[in-house]
């Protein structure tokens, strides 16, 4: 019973991050119109300051909220990309006195600038999978690239068509022009 209920707070909790992610992102687009078009795409920020980045959100979280954090470290920075091969951010493994304690995914598109998603314990889901096929497009919503057409999920191990999988991809550059698009409030 207590297990379920875990499980329950579980699963609110990562559809409340998921959510609040669509929202902010859709808040940013609408403020700043961001992309006219998938072709204007601006450069995507660089792997050193992702780096830079995701090191001071270790240091800030070790000193005000999560003591695990303090003397950890971070692995190189992997890059994720979105369905069709664009780099969408940087993920980092926190390593603390040698253990997996988490990671951060840092945004590689300057227009949604900072910390996608982190966790404070565990491996990153991405630990099995090859670089050039790691798919992020938002929080919790990591894939594999199966082939040209299919990915997996890496939660469920559900195979879906990539075209299909779009739709609700919130990083991907066709859905940043699409909402860039949108009307200004």
């Amino acid at each position: 019973m207590l297990q379920n209920n875990l499980y329950e707070v579980s699963c609110v909790k990562r559809l409340f991050v998921f959510l609040g992610t669509l929202l902010l992102l859709f808040s940013i687009i609408m403020s700043n119109g961001i992309i006219s078009s998938a072709s204007s795409k601006v450069d995507n920020v660089s792997l050193k300051n992702a780096e830079h980045f995701a090191k001071d959100y270790l240091i800030t979280v070790s000193q005000n909220s999560f003591d695990g954090w303090k003397n950890a470290s971070l692995e190189k920075g992997k890059k994720l990309y979105d369905f069709d091969g664009n780099l969408t951010s940087y993920l980092f493994q926190v390593k603390n006195q040698g253990k997996d304690q988490g990671y951060i995914i840092i945004s590689a598109i300057p227009e949604i600038p900072g910390v996608l998603e982190s966790t404070r314990e565990g491996s990153n889901p991405y630990v099995n999978v090859k670089e050039n096929d790691s798919i992020y497009v938002g929080p919790v919503l990591h894939f594999s690239k199966v082939d040209n057409e299919y990915a997996m999920s890496l939660s469920n191990k559900k195979v879906e068509k990539k075209s299909k999988l779009k739709l609700n991809a919130p990083l991907s550059y066709e859905n940043i022009e699409k909402y860039a698009m949108l009307p200004q409030l």
